[in-house]
């Protein structure tokens, strides 16, 4: 509750010829904006006539009450405190700027007033631009006029901004409100319109956290953590507000990352051009999903990322004992030399000194199942990987982007073929509309699998070397995904019989390479 300024005494001092004056009526001011922006002097300036009033009727203000950003057609608490000011006979005059800043909900709020009024026969009412007064004659008359007006003008108003709104979404330009993260407003096409485009900087931060949920899988927490770190405005924060706003955001609360945030921002369906109105997608007259603005990712990595969030393990952040298994460097790579079993990883015991790789094969008693030191192995197979790697350029395989276009295609017409089955499935379902709908999609998935361009994947050489990635990338999981592009397998023979088992024994380590 917004509260500002209070009287304090409620009587007046001794007049000279002995009789005292009589107690100043209390007042509570009351005002309403319906849109906050702290920009507007709207607020101020209701404030500054209704003391201007208080002043020259001599009335002792005990309370000011504010309801920022509030709409007139709900219940807003600072407007009820107001009136239980009266009810509790902690003030004598409500007064208000004007009738609708009270409330634009008609008759059912007029009639708490008049009912309070009623109960309080010294209780008073002023609407100031109004010119209303509830000890005038036939105030009730006016006023119910004046609560009616307030309310439909309100419904007009709400009328005309749906209607806005719903030409702008068909239109293809942006509705307003909080600009999606990764996008900025720019001047559309139309006059007085407002479009989207990619917003370089947050388009940087959008792909550098999808390639950690992707390929290194992060957490959302420690993701959350580094952009908190970084100190990187969230979506909604009143710094970024202000910065697209074209105001001086400094000093302002740049908000905090949560996981929660993350997963809901990077599944979010504005990173691939998409837009929602009402809870919906956007959607063009087949039901397939309208491309709105520019995509700031491809499909494949929106694909890729809904997977990883959508992965329990990695949405709590927890670790598994499979997870565990995969979580050293030749995880899935490292094979035993003797039987051919892959060979997990063994944390030091009090037996050990030093963390093993050891078979897997336990039960075989055929296999002498070879161990060795993980610290030794992981040392031998990075040498020999930089050694032999190190100078190469990486190549990566690139889908063309008439095939990638066409499989994208396809998904959202098979997307609006399983929506449309589930519609006409729906009790009261408009059979004339779904049924030709249904057919058009099925008609339009025959004609891309015919046109599709499937082709061959491209072979793309990066200028960016094996062991430049190497170093940039420290982590299990980036270095384990560089090693298997390198190599099928790495198989662990045992030691020869004689030779000590101190020393590296690189000898021990059979590659079979890809490369």
């Amino acid at each position: 509750m917004d509260v500002v300024g209070a009287g304090q005494g409620l009587t007046r001092t001794a007049r000279t010829d002995g009789a005292t004056f009589p107690p100043r009526r209390r007042a509570v001011l009351y005002s309403r904006l319906s849109v906050s922006d702290d920009t507007s002097t709207s607020i101020a300036r209701q404030l500054r006539d209704l003391r201007a009033l208080a002043e020259r009727e001599d009335l002792e203000i005990v309370a000011e009450l504010v309801d920022d950003g509030v709409s007139g057609r709900t219940s807003r608490a600072n407007a009820t405190e107001a009136l239980q000011f009266l009810r509790e006979r902690r003030a004598d005059v409500l007064v208000v700027w004007k009738f609708d800043r009270w409330s634009r909900q008609g008759m059912r709020s007029l009639a708490d007033l008049i009912d309070t009024l009623d109960e309080i026969p010294s209780a008073e009412f002023v609407a100031l631009q109004d010119g209303l007064r509830s000890a005038q004659p036939a105030w009730r008359i006016v006023a119910s006029v004046l609560a009616e007006v307030a309310r439909m003008e309100s419904e007009n108003t709400a009328t005309r901004v749906r209607s806005s709104i719903q030409w702008r979404v068909d239109a293809g330009l942006w509705r307003g409100g909080q600009i999606p993260f990764g996008y900025q407003a720019a001047e559309g096409k139309e006059p007085n319109t407002r479009t989207l485009i990619p917003n370089a900087a947050e388009v940087a931060v959008i792909e550098e956290v999808a390639d950690a949920l992707i390929t290194k899988l992060w957490t959302p927490n420690r993701v959350a953590d580094v952009l908190n770190q970084r100190q990187v405005p969230t979506g909604r924060s009143p710094y970024r507000t202000a910065r697209n706003r074209g105001r001086n955001p400094d000093g302002l609360d740049r908000g905090t990352w949560r996981p929660g945030t993350v997963m809901q921002l990077w599944t979010a369906s504005h990173l691939i051009g998409r837009q929602v109105h009402r809870g919906e997608l956007v959607r063009d007259d087949a039901g397939i999903p309208k491309t709105v603005w520019p995509p700031l990712i491809d499909r494949d990595t929106y694909e890729a990322l809904r997977a990883a969030v959508r992965d329990p393990r990695l949405a709590a952040g927890t670790t598994t004992q499979a997870n565990r298994r995969r979580s050293q460097l030749l995880s899935g790579l490292l094979f035993c030399g003797e039987c051919g079993s892959i060979v997990y990883s063994n944390r030091a015991s009090r037996g050990q000194r030093t963390s093993v790789y050891t078979c897997s094969r336990r039960s075989d008693p055929k296999c002498p199942k070879p161990t060795m030191s993980l610290e030794l192995v992981d040392e031998m197979v990075t040498e020999r990987f930089l050694s032999d790697f190190g100078a190469c350029r990486i190549t990566t395989l690139r889908e063309p982007d008439a095939a990638r276009a066409d499989r994208a295609r396809l998904a959202d017409i098979e997307q609006a073929i399983a929506r449309t089955t589930d519609e006409l499935g729906l009790t009261g379902a408009d059979l004339e509309v779904l049924l030709p709908r249904l057919a058009g999609l099925k008609a339009r998935r025959a004609d891309t699998l015919t046109s599709r361009q499937t082709g061959v994947l491209e072979v793309v050489l990066t200028e960016e070397t094996y062991a430049e990635r190497w170093f940039a990338e420290p982590s299990f999981e980036s270095r384990r995904d560089l090693l298997a592009k390198a190599y099928a397998r790495i198989g662990l023979a045992s030691l020869a019989h004689g030779v000590p088992r101190k020393g590296k024994h690189p000898e021990r380590l059979v590659y079979e390479t890809l490369i």
